[in-house]
């Protein structure tokens, strides 16, 4: 089996799961927060709490996907996808994607999409500028697309004369050549002109809170950042302090606002207005997105 995750929004994703290669199911996010629809090789399938289904992806008796939904009283219904004979066990909702294999029978590679590999060290973790790194997330990170990634935190060795690099190639690529088109345009361009404030695309930004997590705490940007609107990526970054509100991560508080953030609605702790920072960092402002 193959399971793939595409980012539909910012803060949504759909989820593609091929079994034998022969089907395809496709889980996309709820609309109504009751019910999934899943495509079975472009069959749609409604799933609700009350309403689960199986599906006989192959003529063998025992090659049964079985879809079923379970609801939260204080969090989006999450979708479940069972494959008993391959022992393949999905949990969904929209916005998170957990993968389990039941049984021990299968070797896989890393691509730089998956997950965090248990956190066991691995001759696998080979960056794409072939640094090997023993902190999964940091293998993950060196994959990533963007440029805000953080700096490798557990060690790491490179080859002679290469340093790991973050954030996606490609937008670095066409941020190089973008600069280079621009100067030799005007080559009258001064060097207070270079290196001065970054003018900001409207069109292509869109305004949210973010969330970092240091050790047991969430923290939540007190203004708004902007990001790229969907669809594009970052091609022009401004470093920039920005203040942070930090609760302890398990707490109610920090779960709802965390939830309220994903669904692109105001937290409630700003309510009464924007609270005093009691966390500083500074973090890549996105100027220019393509």
């Amino acid at each position: 089996f193959t399971v793939v995750v595409e980012k539909a929004t910012p803060t949504s994703k759909v989820l593609k799961v091929v079994l034998k290669n022969e089907t395809l199911l496709v889980l996309k996010p709820s609309a109504d927060k009751k019910t999934y629809v899943v495509l079975v090789n472009s069959t749609a399938v409604s799933v609700t709490a009350h309403q689960p289904h199986l599906v006989q992806y192959r003529p063998t008796n025992f090659s049964v996907v079985y879809l079923y939904v379970t609801e939260h009283v204080q969090a989006t219904p999450v979708l479940w996808l069972y494959v008993k004979n391959l022992g393949l066990s999905v949990v969904y909702d929209g916005v998170n994607v957990y993968v389990q294999t039941k049984l021990p029978l299968y070797h896989g590679r890393l691509s730089g999409l998956c997950g965090t590999s248990n956190g066991e060290y691995s001759k696998d973790l080979v960056g794409p500028e072939d640094c090997l790194y023993e902190d999964p997330l940091d293998f993950v990170n060196s994959y990533g697309f963007g440029v805000t990634f953080p700096s490798p935190k557990g060690p790491y060795v490179c080859p002679p004369g290469v340093s790991p690099h973050y954030g996606n190639v490609r937008s670095m690529i066409s941020r190089a050549i973008m600069m280079e088109e621009t100067l030799s345009e005007d080559e009258q361009v001064s060097e207070e002109d270079v290196v001065g404030p970054l003018d900001v695309d409207e069109e292509s930004l869109e305004s949210r809170h973010i969330i970092l997590e240091r050790a047991n705490r969430i923290c939540v940007s007190t203004e708004k950042i902007p990001i790229c609107k969907p669809g594009l990526e970052p091609l022009k970054t401004e470093k920039m302090m920005k203040g942070f509100i930090c609760l302890r991560k398990k707490s109610p508080q920090a779960k709802a606002i965390v939830k309220q953030i994903q669904m692109n609605q105001s937290p409630i702790l700003f309510a009464d207005g924007t609270p005093e920072p009691n966390y500083e960092q500074e973090v890549d402002v996105v100027t220019t997105c393509m």
